[in-house]
């Protein structure tokens, strides 16, 4: 269950903490006081889009916390999984949105990445937002309905049917590729072998491009390298007309040193110093010498130019580094033996797909088969379900069509048939479904499937879209049985349903210096009533409004308890 949440300079609200219950928890307030910005930051923090506008005016960030109770050992093995921290029992979730665009998230105080988040948050809460019911008229979600109720079964033969699906589109692909003529053949077959023979001839080694260019570097310059190196040696040997030799300089300046050495501890380290350059100065002499020595008549040069134009172009040609090339001349050998043996390889082709077809096929068949069961029973949840939201004459029938199409998902499409009034003929939802009755539609499928699944939260936003009178009463009822057994957080306009809460919240706009902002209230009893009284009354709440939600207040504790 979601335990709290904290939102702070986003949008209209400065700053809000909200501690939810158990139960029904009801968000009520005026229009643009900001009730949906509730619901948008839970989304902002599980990885939902934004904007830098977001931020509240004069902030320079904003952000959204949540913490969670979670008893699902699911959600430790996912944090373990995506090598977050596990805090037994306990998520806590947060984003911060900076004036750059910029947004960080944690998880129990490590960064998290988007991905992570949207991995984890479905093992936490569900979201039902506004205008999310017309998502029901999608083929795709009616498909994603029945495999959600489907669970395991489905899902694993979704998974199989998947990968089969992938090994088929492979093998048709590689067939429709390599399906050619015999001229084309030859000549493939042609540029094969010069290409074999032009890597094979290089015989590239792995990092001898990068050894050959700095020997390059050293050959071309060596002109250079000569003249300074000679002028060195030749300092330190044989000095010129105007100075002595480094190694005359040094040989006065050790005799002078011994002289004195004696008298003094640290002339005599300074002494053995100067004695130790001197042996540094004649390995250096030597090095340069024997460096000298080596230097390339121009010989060298012209080899590894060669070389090394030899194997750009050979990288140029086949892969623009070693290992592309070396892949590439894999790729090679394995396309020149199935061309050499072409009508064995098309044939050994064409069997692995008729094998794969009809093991796709059986995972397919298999699916659908569960779907269909999962279909007629998931159909008859929801028509009494429905029934008890004022349907009076409900017919709601989920069919699944097969297909003779191939696809990741299996071979089936859903529709969703449905009658709401007595002697009408059950058509296509997307044709008959008001935007009143889809909302009530969804509220019983989530209904249905919250019993089915371990998701502790669900939040409705607006699920009373388009109601009224005795069918918001059912509504506001099965939102009370629903929160019995799981956490429910509504935003939601009507009496009937505030009437049902077991915590209730409202939110309130007001201006402050200048600035519009929104607060957020946990309401008292007292404090209930007559937030009913003024959803029931409008502005001006009457004696007779107090009454009325007092009396609505009564009959919903009456219903709770049975």
């Amino acid at each position: 269950m979601l335990k709290s949440l904290h939102v702070k300079d986003l949008a209209i609200i400065d700053e809000a903490q909200v501690e939810f219950g158990n139960g029904l928890n009801v968000i009520t307030g005026e229009t643009g006081a900001g009730k949906s910005m509730v619901i948008g930051s839970v989304n902002i923090a599980l990885g939902g889009k934004f904007s830098k506008e977001m931020i509240r005016n004069g902030a320079d960030s904003a952000s959204v916390e949540m913490e969670f109770e979670a008893k699902d050992k699911r959600v430790d093995e996912k944090l373990e999984e995506l090598e977050l921290p596990v805090n037994s029992g306990s998520v806590l979730i947060s984003r911060r949105i900076s004036e750059s665009g910029k947004s960080v998230i944690r998880i129990n105080g490590e960064q998290a990445s988007v991905k992570d988040i949207k991995e984890l948050s479905p093992m936490l809460i569900n979201i039902h937002g506004q205008r999310e019911h017309f998502s029901l008229l999608s083929e795709e979600k009616q498909l994603k309905l029945v495999d959600d109720y489907a669970g395991k079964s489905a899902a694993k033969l979704l998974s199989q049917v998947y990968e089969e699906y992938k090994k088929y589109s492979a093998l048709k692909e590689e067939l429709s590729k390599t399906e050619i003529s015999d001229e084309e053949r030859l000549r493939e077959l042609s540029y094969i072998d010069f290409a074999l023979s032009e890597i094979d001839a290089a015989a590239l080694k792995e990092g001898e491009e990068e050894e050959l260019a700095e020997r390059h570097k050293i050959l071309s310059n060596s002109a250079n390298i000569r003249e300074a190196l000679g002028l060195v040696y030749s300092l330190i040997s044989e000095g010129n007309e105007n100075a002595s030799s480094v190694y005359d300089s040094l040989g006065e300046a050790q005799r002078a040193m011994s002289r004195v050495s004696s008298l003094d501890e640290k002339l005599s380290e300074l002494s053995d110093e100067l004695f130790d350059a001197a042996d540094l100065i004649d390995t250096f002499s030597r090095d340069v010498n024997a460096y000298l020595n080596d230097m390339d008549d121009g010989e060298e040069l012209s080899e590894v130019t060669e070389r090394l134009d030899l194997i750009r172009e050979i990288l140029k040609k086949y892969g623009g580094s070693v290992e592309n090339v070396l892949k590439f001349k894999k790729e090679c050998e394995e396309k020149k033996q199935k061309y050499e043996d072409y009508e064995n390889y098309q044939n050994d082709l064409k069997r692995k797909l008729v094998k794969c077809e009809e093991d796709l096929k059986n995972a397919s068949d298999k699916l659908s088969k569960e779907r269909k069961k999962a279909a007629k029973e998931l159909s008859k949840k929801i028509e009494e379900a429905l029934i008890g939201l004022n349907f009076l004459s409900a017919s709601f029938e989920i069919r699944v069509l097969e297909n003779e199409k191939f696809s990741s998902k299996g071979t089936d499409s859903v529709c969703i048939y449905l009658s709401t009034n007595p002697g009408q003929k059950p058509m296509p939802m997307d044709k008959v479904a008001s935007g009143g009755e889809l909302s009530r539609i969804m509220l019983a499928i989530k209904s249905v499937l919250a019993d089915k699944d371990d998701i502790e939260a669900l939040i409705f936003d607006e699920i009373d879209t388009g109601i009224s009178g005795r069918t918001a009463e059912k509504v506001a009822e099965m939102l009370s049985r629903l929160g019995m057994g799981h956490q429910v957080i509504c935003i939601t306009h009507l009496p009937q349903i505030a009437s049902m809460a077991d915590t209730h919240y409202m939110i309130e706009k007001h201006a402050d210096g200048g600035f519009t902002a929104s607060s957020v209230y946990q309401l008292d009893e007292e404090g209930m009533v007559q937030e009913i009284a003024r959803l029931t009354s409008g502005a001006k709440i009457t004696e007779s409004g107090i009454e009325n939600a007092r009396e609505m207040k009564k009959l919903a504790k009456e219903f709770k308890k049975g």
